[in-house]
């Protein structure tokens, strides 16, 4: 058996760290011990299989908990920016009906209510409305006290202009297209509200939602992504240099040469395609032992030479 070189082991963690973020290295090589038992640098190339298939399963957990987290934590900011103009929509609210009286009339009830409008927050809208609809009844009449009380109540849901734009480019920003689609299918399937009608009140709980179901669904695509880059790596960059013996034993075999070197580093456990210059030694060998039935032992002396040769040749 043969163990996976350097050159693929840095293949493989260069592609967990790309598609895994920062455990993605720590996931490689503690799937290597806890599965396989034995450090990564040690792992054969008959065994990637079995620790790619683990690294999945460790992996897919927690390879998508900081996209989703970074997620959250720009929504509760928006969220936090959006209650920021809380008060300038309760004033405007009021003002479609009270005109430039709505700011001096909410100053004068949030006093008597110990509230201050300047720092009203979502949670005190109800107790204002309820102070807006005594003080407008005696002065306005119920009917316009209990229009100026809806309207502080819904100012509360009054949306800042490109919410829900600001929302998809948070998703986007971070995950692409999958950023967005999760967004949109919490909204749907957790929130019970489509996120074109996301009020302002749920975006926290959105939030929230993505901290619980985002790390797994993003763990599972950009795991998919790993695997795939992690079996690209298994096939060296060295493919001028398999050409080269390649040609060279075809001078020894003839037209079966390609299929013979296939077949050889197979049996000794090495894929051809994943062969590099630091197999070198070990080919040399190979070709040797698996050669000299087939040509005789003083040309597969030589053959083996040769490919030896290349170490040393630019």
């Amino acid at each position: 058996m043969v163990v996976i070189g350097t050159a693929l082991q840095k293949r493989l963690l260069d592609a967990a760290r790309e598609h895994l973020g920062a455990e993605g290295e720590r996931v490689v090589r503690a799937s290597a011990e806890q599965t396989l038992g034995t450090p990564l640098e040690q792992v054969h190339y008959s065994q990637l299989a079995s620790l790619l298939a683990a690294a999945e399963r460790a992996a897919a957990p927690v390879a998508g908990r900081d996209v989703a987290f970074a997620i959250a934590a720009d929504l509760d900011t928006l969220a936090t920016d959006a209650d920021a103009g809380l008060p300038g929509r309760v004033i405007g609210a009021v003002g479609k009906r009270l005109g430039p009286s709505a700011e001096p009339f909410l100053v004068n009830i949030c006093g008597r209510a110990d509230l201050s409008l300047d720092e009203i927050e979502r949670a005190q809208l109800p107790a204002l409305a309820a102070a807006v609809r005594k003080e407008a009844t005696l002065l306005l009449g119920e009917d316009v006290a209990e229009g100026v009380a809806q309207a502080v109540q819904e100012a509360g849901d009054a949306r800042p202009p490109g919410l829900v734009g600001r929302i998809v480019d948070i998703g986007r920003a971070h995950a692409g297209a999958e950023g967005e689609a999760l967004l949109r299918d919490l909204c749907h399937q957790r929130l019970e509200f489509e996120l074109n009608d996301i009020p302002i009140a749920g975006i926290g709980p959105l939030a929230r939602a993505v901290e619980h179901d985002g790390p797994a669904r993003f763990g599972r695509v950009r795991m998919a992504a790993f695997v795939v880059a992690a079996q690209q790596a298994t096939a060296s960059p060295a493919g001028p240099l398999r050409d080269k013996i390649a040609a060279l034993t075809s001078r020894q075999m003839g037209p079966a040469a390609p299929l013979f070197l296939k077949k050889a580093t197979a049996r000794h456990g090495l894929p051809w395609e994943a062969v590099d210059y630091e197999h070198i030694m070990w080919l040399a060998e190979v070709i040797r032992a698996e050669s000299a039935p087939i040509v005789g032992k003083q040309a597969a002396d030589d053959l083996a030479r040769e490919v030896r040769g290349f170490l040393t040749k630019p």
